[in-house]
């Protein structure tokens, strides 16, 4: 049967790897379904060639390009990829596909459809039946020139990767395909590829020609006098992309040959600006032409005439100002002139790659009570320029802090703050009168660009303040985002809310949080419309909940109570978005909503680390890990040296799995200074990962320090399995280690009477003091005394988010995982060891993002089901880990 077009052989050629088809006649059950299907779906006879025998009978003796040709010479091309297809040494990769693309490319349709809806389709349809490899994924997207656009026939599930069968059913299919459903969708493909090829194509346009394996098929003469069938391949066939190409280079090196004359006459900025807008309208006009005229033997003759048809000249030759060797040219004068441009030019303007770092500004006066007012200035010059929204970065005030009064030179304060500038300065103050002295410096050079003297009454700092703002906005041609508007006048109120940010920027404790209440509270009271300073109280108290003391009632009410004013009084400021996405979050825990609120902040104040770093511990807690990742690598530029930030990053490579990288971040942790946050992630990720015997010696002191010599030497032991060693230390020193490791280590060495006369104890203790409970502890408790039950509702209760019992909100998927894998050592410890394994089978279904599963393999407690129930230990082997992303610049300083 012919084609619906003369001069092509068949409508449909299919190609396949023999082996496929082999074991169960998969390919041949395909055809057989697809050929009803297209019956049932197009109205005329649809010509299939279909090869039932390996090679079609031919020998090594024949031709096979010659004999394959005539077959090939079809309208759609539809390619069985499976695992072996993609080989290109194989019959059918050698001798179908790649000689149908060439032919598709050169022949008089082309390889891309122009659809009735706009969209453009190939003439290889693709049906996929296996996932592939990556290696063989890049293969045939090489080949196809772009994306393989597959209809999928796969049946997945867990361990499975096979083509999908007309009597499989789709509820067992991970992906929940239909057979029938996929057969219909390739015949409605098939109808409308052939549809539009059929009406692209004029009557008559198309004639029968000679077959020519590997050569360019030549075009018909009605074609050569007849419309453009394909616009893109005529696009394509009279080089208008190399001619649009070649300009636009060509442009851009004149543009950058105006500038190095700008820069060395003071040519007037117009010139610059006249020549972008010449270059620009001259574009459309070099694509025009090119469509027209093409260069010929006998001079400029029109493209697409029966003369250029004929022309022997190359692509290079019919367009000669793009040739190849004039590209080259060109590209090499661009890198000179680069280069040029960088290290001889004078640097004028400057680039789009502007990033800067406000110090505090230092005290030269005699009066302590001013001491803040140069965290002030840098802090409220850098809020302005943050919200002009022109900046590529801006460091934050937490990390210039340590610069404060610092003898280090501004071009070393550029390199570890990764800024190209540094503004800095200082104060005097005498009486009534203040001088302030401001520096603009050049980073990566130390020259200084300019240098401000300021003198005012001390009442106008809040002015100067204002004005270094807008010089270093307009040094850089940068324009305000708004006007940079005062937030007080009040001094007194000004200073009391310095003392508040410079209190919550000392860390996390009670004491802390109370001092930086009060001054904020001081300066609402000496200025009630002062927005930064209500915003830094809602700050003070909703941090003091989710750090200390989340059952405290009084400090939800007076949480809610300053959340409420901020909305009745300032209701249109982007700061109470700031104030009640902090609320929502750490307030209220409300997950989605903080995380919005964030983002509108964002849009706002892109440089704000409280906005930024708050929105990925969000994204962290939803597993959302590719988004907080993202946004904890903006926080590490703007905080370089945040045990904060770093311990943050530690924790989403650790719930990611990445422990090689986490390994790393916790280096830098404790390179930074040894902090609790350093010691205490080094310590989790040792138990967790069997390494408590290799850890720093300054992480095995402050164990030693912070809980006992007796809990790192029982700990220790415990991972070697040393059972004798650790009797002797809770026969030595009891009541020093926790309940949940003696609770693990009795039951490990099979104490069950030690087990139970703990359990009792431990549970008639919080019966007492409810201060006493840790969902954890009373879990085992239950489970040693064999209540399974009471065990899962104790642990269900509540949670530990830092160091607060709260309940695990719906959103907080991280430490739904957490809970699961700590339940499942639990109801093992209970004895019930296909429950355990059920509830470990599920947390890849429930939770296929998270992927720190190493204290399952590690924890004591479960040996004893390793040793006793095979399921478990393979429900262990079948754990997947999410994919791990490429993180090597996240986890460098």
């Amino acid at each position: 049967m012919a084609s619906i077009l003369p001069g092509f052989e068949y409508d449909i050629f299919i190609s396949y790897r023999q082996n496929d088809n082999k074991q169960d006649g998969w390919v041949a059950e395909f055809v057989s379904a697809l050929k009803a299907e297209l019956e049932a779906t197009v109205k005329n006879p649809v010509s299939v060639y279909f090869d039932e025998n390996p090679h079609d009978g031919l020998l090594e003796t024949h031709q096979v390009d010659k004999s394959l040709a005539r077959k090939l010479k079809c309208l759609i091309f539809i390619p069985v990829v499976s695992q072996t297809y993609c080989d290109t040494n194989s019959f059918a990769w050698q001798h179908e596909f790649v000689p149908f693309i060439k032919m598709a490319s050169e022949d008089e349709i082309g390889m891309h459809i122009a659809l009735p809806n706009g969209n453009v389709a190939s003439r290889v349809l693709p049906i996929q039946i296996h996932d592939l490899d990556v290696e063989d994924l890049q293969t045939i997207e090489k080949e196809l020139s772009g994306p393989m656009r597959s209809i999928p026939f796969i049946y997945k599930a867990a361990g499975v990767n096979r083509p999908l069968r007309a009597t499989d059913s789709d509820l067992g299919n991970l992906d929940k395909t239909n057979y029938r459903n996929q057969i219909n969708k390739v015949a409605n493909a098939l109808k409308e590829i052939g549809k539009s090829m059929v009406r692209n194509v004029a009557p008559g346009e198309v004639k029968e020609t000679a077959v020519q394996p590997n050569t360019a098929s030549q075009l018909s003469p009605a074609m050569e006098t007849g419309r453009v069938a394909n616009w893109w391949g005529e696009v394509k066939q009279r080089n208008v992309l190399r001619a649009g190409i070649a300009y636009i280079v060509v442009a851009w090196l004149l543009l950058q040959i105006v500038e190095s004359l700008s820069r060395l006459f003071d040519i007037p900025q117009w010139l610059l600006v006249t020549s972008i807008i010449v270059l620009a309208v001259g574009l459309p006009v070099a694509v025009i032409l090119a469509w027209k005229f093409e260069k010929g033997p006998t001079g400029f003759i029109r493209a697409g005439s029966a003369l250029a048809k004929e022309s022997p000249f190359g692509p290079g030759q019919k367009k000669p100002f793009s040739s190849n060797s004039i590209i080259i040219g060109i590209l090499v004068l661009v890198i000179t002139l680069s280069f040029s441009q960088k290290y001889w030019l004078p640097q004028g303007r400057p680039s789009d790659d502007i990033s800067i770092a406000i110090i505090p500004f230092q005290n030269y006066s005699q009066d302590e009570n001013q001491k803040n007012l140069g965290v002030g200035i840098a802090s409220e010059v850098r809020t302005a320029l943050s919200l002009s929204k022109k900046f590529q970065f801006i460091s934050s005030l937490q990390a210039t802090l340590q610069y404060a009064n610092s003898k280090e030179s501004p071009k070393a304060m550029g390199n570890n703050l990764g800024v190209t500038h540094i503004l800095s300065g200082y104060y005097n103050i005498a009486g009534p009168t203040i001088q302030v002295t401001v520096e603009l410096v050049d980073a990566k050079n130390g020259n200084i660009i300019w240098s401000l003297p300021y003198k005012a009454a001390l009442a106008n700092i809040f002015n100067i303040q204002e004005d270094i703002a807008s010089k270093v906005l307009d040094r850089f041609s940068f324009e305000a985002n708004g006007p940079v508007t005062i937030q007080t006048t009040n001094l007194p109120a000004y200073a009391h809310y310095l003392k508040g940010i410079e209190a919550l920027n000392k860390g996390w404790t009670e004491e802390i949080f109370k001092n930086a209440t009060q001054e904020f509270e001081s300066a609402i009271r000496l200025d009630s419309s002062y927005v930064p300073a209500w915003v830094g109280l809602v700050h003070a108290t909703t941090d003091w909940i989710w750090e200390i003391n989340a059952s405290d009632s009084s400090l939800h009410k007076k949480a809610k109570k300053e959340i409420k004013y901020i909305h009745e009084h300032f209701p249109s400021s982007w700061q109470t978005k700031e104030a009640d996405a902090i609320y929502q979050y750490h307030g209220l825990s409300n997950y989605d909503e903080g995380l919005r609120l964030f983002n509108e902040v964002l849009k706002e104040d892109p440089e704000n680390l409280l906005a930024n770093s708050g929105a990925a511990a969000i994204h962290k807690r939803k597993l959302e890990f590719a988004q907080s990742i993202k946004l904890l690598t903006k926080a590490k530029k703007q905080w370089p040296q945040s045990d904060v930030v770093w311990s943050e990053i530690g924790e989403v490579l650790f719930s990611m799995g990445d422990y090689e990288d986490e390994a790393k971040a916790n280096e830098i942790l404790l390179e930074l200074g040894g902090t609790d946050y350093g010691n205490r992630r080094a310590l989790f990720a040792a138990i967790r990962g069997g390494q408590v015997g290799k850890l720093p010696a300054q992480v095995v002191d402050w164990v030693k320090r912070e809980h006992s010599a007796g809990e790192y030497s029982m700990m220790v032991n415990a991972e070697k399995r040393n059972w004798k060693a650790v009797k002797n230390v809770l026969d030595t020193t009891k009541h020093v280690m926790g309940e949940r490791m003696r609770f693990s280590a009795y039951y490990a060495m099979g104490m069950k009477d030690s087990v139970r006369q703990m359990a009792q104890g431990y549970l008639a203790a919080v019966r007492k003091n409810q201060s006493w409970f840790d969902p954890e502890a009373a879990g085992m408790a239950y489970a040693g005394l064999g209540q399974k039950t009471l065990a899962i509702a104790a642990m269900d209760s509540l949670w530990y988010n830092n160091n607060n019992l709260v309940k695990i909100q719906k959103e907080d998927l991280l430490m739904q995982a957490r809970q699961k894998i700590s339940k499942v050592v639990v109801i093992s410890m209970a004895g019930d060891y296909k429950g355990a394994t059920e509830l470990l089978l599920s947390i890849n279904k429930d939770y296929p993002n998270f992927g720190d599963f190493r204290w399952l393999f590690t924890n004591p407690v479960l040996d004893r089901i390793k040793a006793e129930y095979a399921p478990f230990n393979e429900a262990l082997s079948n754990l997947k880990r999410p994919q791990q992303l490429v993180l090597e610049e996240l986890v460098k300083r």
